[in-house]
Protein backbone atom coordinates (compact mmCIF):
# COMPACT_ATOMS: atom_id res chain seq x y z
CA UNK A 1 0.00 0.00 0.00
CA UNK A 2 1.38 3.40 -0.93
CA UNK A 3 0.76 6.56 1.10
CA UNK A 4 0.40 9.73 -0.91
CA UNK A 5 0.32 13.04 0.86
CA UNK A 6 -0.95 16.04 -0.96
CA UNK A 7 0.10 19.51 0.12
CA UNK A 8 -3.11 20.99 -1.15
CA UNK A 9 -5.08 19.07 1.44
CA UNK A 10 -2.86 20.22 4.32
CA UNK A 11 -3.49 23.49 6.05
CA UNK A 12 -0.16 25.07 6.97
CA UNK A 13 -0.26 27.67 9.72
CA UNK A 14 0.82 31.13 8.64
CA UNK A 15 3.75 32.44 10.62
CA UNK A 16 4.21 36.14 11.28
CA UNK A 17 7.06 37.72 9.33
CA UNK A 18 10.40 37.67 11.09
CA UNK A 19 11.41 41.06 12.46
CA UNK A 20 14.24 42.76 10.60
CA UNK A 21 17.46 42.51 12.45
CA UNK A 22 19.37 45.67 13.14
CA UNK A 23 22.75 45.71 11.47
CA UNK A 24 25.61 46.66 13.70
CA UNK A 25 29.00 47.77 12.47
CA UNK A 26 32.36 47.76 14.16
CA UNK A 27 33.60 51.07 15.44
CA UNK A 28 35.99 52.47 12.85
CA UNK A 29 39.27 53.53 14.31
CA UNK A 30 40.93 56.77 13.32
CA UNK A 31 44.70 57.17 13.71
CA UNK A 32 45.45 59.49 16.61
CA UNK A 33 48.83 60.89 15.60
CA UNK A 34 50.87 61.38 12.44
CA UNK A 35 53.48 58.93 13.74
CA UNK A 36 50.83 56.25 14.31
CA UNK A 37 49.38 56.94 10.87
CA UNK A 38 52.75 56.50 9.18
CA UNK A 39 53.57 53.31 11.11
CA UNK A 40 50.22 51.75 10.24
CA UNK A 41 49.95 52.71 6.56
CA UNK A 42 53.61 53.45 5.66
CA UNK A 43 52.61 56.80 4.14
CA UNK A 44 51.78 60.24 5.47
CA UNK A 45 48.15 61.28 5.43
CA UNK A 46 48.40 63.79 2.53
CA UNK A 47 49.99 61.08 0.36
CA UNK A 48 47.15 58.68 1.16
CA UNK A 49 44.63 61.41 0.29
CA UNK A 50 46.35 61.92 -3.08
CA UNK A 51 46.49 58.18 -3.84
CA UNK A 52 42.82 57.78 -2.94
CA UNK A 53 41.76 60.63 -5.20
CA UNK A 54 44.09 59.60 -8.04
CA UNK A 55 43.36 55.88 -8.12
CA UNK A 56 39.82 55.73 -6.75
CA UNK A 57 38.45 59.06 -7.95
CA UNK A 58 36.26 61.48 -6.02
CA UNK A 59 34.15 60.23 -3.15
CA UNK A 60 30.63 59.21 -4.08
CA UNK A 61 29.23 60.60 -0.85
CA UNK A 62 27.57 57.26 -0.11
CA UNK A 63 26.85 56.78 3.59
CA UNK A 64 24.20 54.05 3.61
CA UNK A 65 25.04 50.96 5.57
CA UNK A 66 28.34 52.27 6.87
CA UNK A 67 29.88 52.72 3.42
CA UNK A 68 33.64 53.32 3.31
CA UNK A 69 35.09 56.51 1.91
CA UNK A 70 37.77 56.25 -0.76
CA UNK A 71 40.38 57.30 1.79
CA UNK A 72 39.29 54.49 4.12
CA UNK A 73 39.45 52.02 1.23
CA UNK A 74 42.99 53.12 0.40
CA UNK A 75 43.99 52.91 4.08
CA UNK A 76 42.68 49.33 4.29
CA UNK A 77 44.59 48.34 1.17
CA UNK A 78 47.81 50.06 2.30
CA UNK A 79 47.56 48.42 5.71
CA UNK A 80 47.19 45.03 4.02
CA UNK A 81 50.17 45.77 1.73
CA UNK A 82 52.36 46.92 4.63
CA UNK A 83 51.75 43.73 6.60
CA UNK A 84 50.30 41.04 4.33
CA UNK A 85 49.51 38.64 7.11
CA UNK A 86 45.95 37.80 7.89
CA UNK A 87 43.03 39.94 6.84
CA UNK A 88 41.59 39.52 10.32
CA UNK A 89 44.49 41.52 11.70
CA UNK A 90 43.81 44.35 9.28
CA UNK A 91 40.10 44.24 10.09
CA UNK A 92 40.81 44.57 13.82
CA UNK A 93 43.18 47.51 13.34
CA UNK A 94 40.95 49.45 10.95
CA UNK A 95 37.63 48.44 12.48
CA UNK A 96 35.84 46.61 9.66
CA UNK A 97 35.00 42.97 9.06
CA UNK A 98 37.33 40.51 7.31
CA UNK A 99 35.08 40.16 4.24
CA UNK A 100 35.08 43.95 3.90
CA UNK A 101 38.89 43.91 3.93
CA UNK A 102 38.91 41.24 1.23
CA UNK A 103 36.44 43.07 -1.03
CA UNK A 104 38.17 46.42 -0.48
CA UNK A 105 41.67 45.13 -1.26
CA UNK A 106 40.38 43.50 -4.45
CA UNK A 107 38.57 46.70 -5.48
CA UNK A 108 41.57 48.98 -4.86
CA UNK A 109 43.98 46.63 -6.65
CA UNK A 110 41.68 46.55 -9.68
CA UNK A 111 41.58 50.36 -9.73
CA UNK A 112 45.38 50.61 -9.43
CA UNK A 113 45.87 48.07 -12.22
CA UNK A 114 43.49 50.07 -14.41
CA UNK A 115 45.96 52.99 -14.22
CA UNK A 116 49.04 50.89 -14.97
CA UNK A 117 49.49 52.46 -18.42
CA UNK A 118 50.03 55.85 -16.77
CA UNK A 119 52.72 54.60 -14.37
CA UNK A 120 54.45 51.73 -16.18
CA UNK A 121 55.95 52.66 -19.52
CA UNK A 122 58.33 50.28 -21.26
CA UNK A 123 60.83 51.51 -23.83
CA UNK A 124 59.71 50.74 -27.37
CA UNK A 125 63.02 51.13 -29.23
CA UNK A 126 66.51 49.78 -28.58
CA UNK A 127 67.83 53.30 -28.10
CA UNK A 128 65.14 54.08 -25.50
CA UNK A 129 65.89 50.77 -23.76
CA UNK A 130 69.65 51.50 -23.59
CA UNK A 131 68.95 55.01 -22.29
CA UNK A 132 66.66 53.62 -19.59
CA UNK A 133 69.28 50.99 -18.67
CA UNK A 134 71.97 53.65 -18.30
CA UNK A 135 69.66 55.79 -16.18
CA UNK A 136 68.96 52.76 -13.97
CA UNK A 137 72.68 51.99 -13.71
CA UNK A 138 73.40 55.53 -12.52
CA UNK A 139 70.88 55.08 -9.70
CA UNK A 140 71.89 51.52 -8.73
CA UNK A 141 75.37 50.03 -8.52
CA UNK A 142 74.79 46.39 -9.40
CA UNK A 143 74.98 44.53 -12.71
CA UNK A 144 71.66 44.05 -14.46
CA UNK A 145 70.36 41.45 -16.89
CA UNK A 146 69.21 42.87 -20.21
CA UNK A 147 67.52 40.89 -22.97
CA UNK A 148 68.82 37.58 -21.65
CA UNK A 149 72.48 38.59 -21.58
CA UNK A 150 74.47 40.02 -18.73
CA UNK A 151 75.80 43.55 -19.23
CA UNK A 152 77.82 45.54 -16.77
CA UNK A 153 76.98 49.18 -17.12
CA UNK A 154 79.37 51.83 -15.88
Amino acid sequence: MQLVLSLSSMALPLLPPAPHSTRTFKTRRQPQTDFYYKTQFRFEEPSVDWMASHFLGPDSGETRGGALTNKQKMEICLRYFSDPGFQNGVSEIVGVSQPTVSRTVKYVIERIVAKRDVWIIFPTTTQDFDQAAQFWAMKKTFPILLWGRRRLLD
